[in-house]
């Protein structure tokens, strides 16, 4: 919108109607006072001020204007009919005016005047909104990036206190955090831990699971330093998303030696219980099934009730043993 200003109401609606007839939105202003409260209040594209006015003069209010913040970039054209020397002219540019038409106008040289700063105007609000939205997008990024960083610092604080192994990866894999507990199977962050020869394996599967940023978990045996054995550790690594679609691992290497080495010994006693139940329980039910066959004619007799009862118990005692050798097999 166009705000014209001017103390005579005949020239006000004449500037109205030359502009109107091409499409420009206008609003008037009687006095200099009344200008300066319209373009806090409203956005204006243009103002045509007149510069001979009572109580305030054109060169007051551009002057005015132009230290605002709200309207300081507002394109000013003066025009006037009297004040047409040099050093008003000048005046009228030191004041804050971008161009100076002299009275009577010509309706078609406004008028591609106007059009010119009007779309100056608006090129320069575009650019203005453009570097406030980016300054925008430029601080909630910073501050994203902050918000990521602390909890990410907050994360290596939770790693710091684990009980087990525990780092950080970027996205190509590089270490970028270990714990205390890393170090004491590694000399420094850089190196990883000394691998079962066995198990490097477990790399090229991780690598794969790697590219696919699928989560990975494996048994992986490793020696500690100035250790002459390894030790079961069970790794897990987990993708972290980042909001600017990089990728973080965050890995643990958890002790489970013990717990393998118990799970061992649960084998070796299923292997020998297995052995040291069954045979016994079936020399018993073999010896009941011959005496059985033995005293069929005596059938009758309370002894052959008794070793039919004992036949009976150990096929259930043998069935019993058989189901919990095999849960236990199941579990473990």
């Amino acid at each position: 919108m166009i705000l014209i200003v001017d103390d005579k109401p005949e020239n006000i609606f004449s500037l109205e109607v030359t502009l109107q007839s091409k499409g420009f939105k206008t609003d008037a202003a009687l006095s200099g006072e009344e200008a300066l409260k319209k373009s806090l209040k409203n956005d204006y594209a243009l103002i045509i001020l007149d510069v001979q006015m009572p109580e305030m003069d054109g060169f007051e209010v551009a002057e005015t204007l132009t230290g605002i913040n709200k309207t300081k970039d507002i394109p000013i054209i003066f025009l006037t009919a009297v004040n047409k020397e040099k050093k008003f002219i000048a005046k009228g540019y030191a004041s804050g005016g971008i161009d100076y038409i002299a009275k009577p106008v010509d309706p078609d040289i406004l008028l591609l005047k106007v059009k010119t700063f009007y779309r100056l105007y608006e090129q320069t609000s575009t650019l203005q909104k453009m570097q406030k939205d980016l300054q925008k997008e430029v601080t909630q990024r910073k501050l994203a990036q902050e918000q990521l960083k602390l909890k990410f610092e907050e994360v290596n604080s939770i790693l710091e206190s684990l009980p087990q192994i525990a780092f950080t990866l970027d996205g190509k894999g590089t270490i970028e955090f270990v714990n205390q507990e890393w170090l004491k199977y590694s000399p420094n962050i850089a190196s990883c831990p000394v691998i079962h020869p066995d198990d490097q394996g477990v790399l090229d599967t991780w690598s794969l699971h790697q590219e696919l940023f699928e989560p990975f978990e494996k048994e992986i045996r490793l020696k500690k330093l100035h250790a002459n054995s390894y030790r079961y550790h069970l790794l897990k690594m987990t993708p972290v998303f980042k909001q600017n679609n990089e990728i973080k691992w965050v890995g643990t290497l958890t002790d489970i030696d013990e717990r393998k080495q118990l799970e061992k010994k649960k084998d070796e006693f299923l292997s020998v219980a297995s052995h040291e139940l069954k045979t016994p329980l079936t020399s018993i039910k073999a010896f009941s099934q011959i005496a059985l066959r033995a005293m069929q004619d005596i059938n009758e007799h309370k002894a052959y009730a008794y070793i039919s009862k004992v036949k009976e118990q150990s096929e259930k005692l043998q069935s019993l043993v058989e189901d919990l050798l095999d849960i236990s097999t199941v579990a473990s």
